[in-house]
């Protein structure tokens, strides 16, 4: 009988993201394991590599939790909780309009950007219960769908169950386009199954037309459903996710006041230092606080204060605690994440649709807690300066001699 291929040797960064996906301490992951502490922080950081009894039972831990290994070094696990339906009684937050979608879809980055738009928009409403394949950039030139998705339970803009996208960003003949996807898809699906299948036109364009056309190719009975949405339906849908409008809004060069994507504070602030400084850096040591943030994150709304030697600091450990997680997990976070840089802005915020993670810097006490009962994460990043005496530490510029630390 010949032998099955040895499994690959795990990495120290696919340990990182196995217990991020768990929100698992290292702790956590060696009493799992029943192996000491230091051989797994020793791992992680590449001090020295586990003797093959340890590193089968680390695996075993995490596989047993719920973690898979996959062909090319990815990282899968359970999916972070399903974020909640817009809720009834909030406003819409509104940066881009139709027009501004328009303008945008003559350029081409708008072209090429518009699949990373709709991925964001399916990541912030339904998470990874979503499975997705837009590709975009130059990726839009392939054959193929401009996208897939598939998700058992849809909201009013994705449909439940199996969709194919086509998405035409020309400033003519839409129908035309429209149409001449329709056909080809119907002819040739690429593997989805018609009677099973939403087919969805989308273009950034007003189309008076849509609807007409959608309800003449649903007589036809040929898809299971079909729909058709033009700048007007986006411009609906994005408001309900302000971190995804805000994204958009920067992306066409409408940057919104006082307000700051997650991603943009670390780059500007890992920047601030003659070497860039790297999230392994920031979290060296404050494994235990990494872990506390992403249990967090899965929880209910709740407020959760950070000092660090400025708020600044504070801020980007909250992006390494996510960006141990793998790209689509991210994204998760990150399409529902937005930094409020004045009180109005986070009370304006606070009245969205949709829950948001609204980090604030140096807030008043109740009005995170105002934020939290509007059904948002909230956190509050604290200077040295803050009044809170430290008690943990959760962030470090390692040989910088700063810390910060968690309340």
């Amino acid at each position: 009988m010949a032998e099955l291929p040895a499994e690959p040797a795990m990495t120290p960064s696919q340990i990182r993201a196995a217990r991020a996906l768990l929100a698992w301490s290292q702790q956590d992951l060696a009493r799992q394991a029943r192996v000491g502490a230091s051989t797994v922080a020793d791992f992680e950081r590449g001090h020295r590599t586990p003797v093959a009894n340890n590193a089968e039972a680390m695996r075993g831990a995490l596989e047993s939790a719920g973690i898979a290994f996959l062909p090319g070094g990815a990282v899968v696990g359970p999916p972070p909780p399903i974020p909640r339906a817009p809720r009834n009684g909030g406003a819409p937050v509104r940066w881009v309009n139709a027009t501004d979608l328009s303008q945008w879809a003559e350029r081409r980055d708008g072209q090429g950007s518009m699949p990373e738009l709709l991925t964001r928009l399916v990541r912030a409403a339904v998470g990874l219960t979503a499975q997705l394949l837009f590709p975009s950039d130059e990726s839009v030139q392939l054959s193929g769908w401009d996208g897939i998705c598939n998700v058992a339970n849809g909201t009013e803009h994705i449909p439940s169950g199996n969709s194919g996208w086509e998405i035409g960003t020309q400033r003519q003949a839409i129908k035309a386009k429209a149409d001449d996807d329709y056909t080809k898809r119907t002819a040739n699906p690429l593997g989805l199954d018609r009677k099973k299948t939403t087919f969805v036109f989308v273009t950034p364009r007003h189309w008076t037309e849509k609807g007409d056309w959608a309800r003449a190719r649903r007589a036809e009975k040929k898809w299971a459903d079909v729909r058709a949405y033009d700048a007007d339906d986006l411009v609906h849908w994005i408001e309900l996710y302000p971190a995804v409008g805000h994204w958009l809004a920067v992306t066409i060069g409408k940057r919104p006041r006082g307000v700051q994507q997650l991603d943009e504070a670390w780059e500007e602030w890992s920047l601030s230092t003659q070497w860039p400084l790297s999230a392994d850096l920031i979290l060296a040591g404050c494994d235990e606080d990494a872990t506390q943030i992403l249990r967090w994150l899965r929880g209910e709304p709740s407020v959760l204060p950070v000092q660090g030697e400025s708020a600044d600091e504070a801020v980007a450990f909250l992006h390494a605690a996510i960006q141990q997680l793998p790209d689509e997990d991210r994204m998760q976070y990150y399409a529902r994440c937005l930094i409020a840089e004045r009180a109005d802005v986070a009370r304006a915020l606070g009245d969205s649709l949709s829950p948001l993670i609204i980090v604030l810097e140096d807030a008043e006490p109740g009005l995170a807690r105002r934020l939290t009962e509007r059904g948002h994460h909230a956190y509050v990043a604290r200077g040295a300066d803050g009044g809170v005496a430290p008690t943990m530490c959760c962030g470090s510029r390692g040989h910088l001699g700063k810390r910060s630390s968690m309340h």
